[in-house]
Formats: C-alpha cells, structure tokens, sequence
C-alpha cells in the first residue's frame, strides 16, 4: 500500500487530494499546509510519495524538495502545481522529483503519477 505525505498551503485542496487519493486506495498518512510544517512533522518520514505544492509561504517547493530527499533519500516527490509546467518542469525534475503535474489536470493524472513514483522506489 502506498504512503502519501500531501504539502499545499490550501485546506480545501488538500482535502479534495485527500479524499482523491483515499478514492483509489491510496493512503494518506499526513498532510502540511507549509514546507517548514512538513518537514517538522515525523509522518512525513511514514511516506513512500511526497505530494508537494511548489508556491507557498515560507520554504519554497524547491527548498523542501531538497531538504526532504536529504532527510529521507528513499521518499519520492510528485509535484502537484499550478505554476506553468513548461517553465518549471525540468527545473523540478532536475532537482529531483520524479514528476510534475499540473492542479488543472483531471484527478487521476495525480493518482498515476504516485503510483509511478512509488514503483520507482520499489
């Protein structure tokens, strides 16, 4: 079974991503509404697959995307953003996350990039 760590500043995305994930049998076993909130809370190393919003207060996507793969090498990160994807793509692959989709895709875009993440780590 697969581990979810999710990490947006918005509530009401987290739960839509939430009860998404939870709809295909994936669990969720922690959620952050900021990088700094995320990297404090001991769930997180409980996750096979982080799920992370790049454009937030505090720490960026970027910065806890590095700090994460450094505390937790095994962890794989699925972007999930708004940002354009043909301007932050590469740069969020080349930093080290397994994929990148866009929040205005449909829902399942989601669900398959965390499976493929996952499979990675197997």
């Amino acid at each position: 079974m697969t581990r979810v760590f999710i990490v947006d500043d918005h509530a009401a995305l987290r739960r839509v991503v939430r009860e998404t994930l939870g709809d295909f049998g994936l669990t969720v076993v922690g959620e952050a509404a900021s990088g700094g909130q995320a990297l404090a809370d001991a769930a997180l190393g409980d996750a096979d697959v982080l799920v992370l919003d790049l454009a937030m207060d505090g720490l960026s996507g970027f910065e806890v995307l590095r700090r994460a793969g450094a505390a937790w090498p095994g962890l794989v990160v699925v972007v999930h953003s708004m940002l354009p994807r043909e301007q932050y793509e590469a740069r969020v692959l080349a930093a080290g996350a397994a994929s990148f989709v866009s929040k205005g895709g449909a829902p399942r875009a989601l669900v398959d990039a965390i499976h493929a993440a996952a499979a990675t780590q197997r």
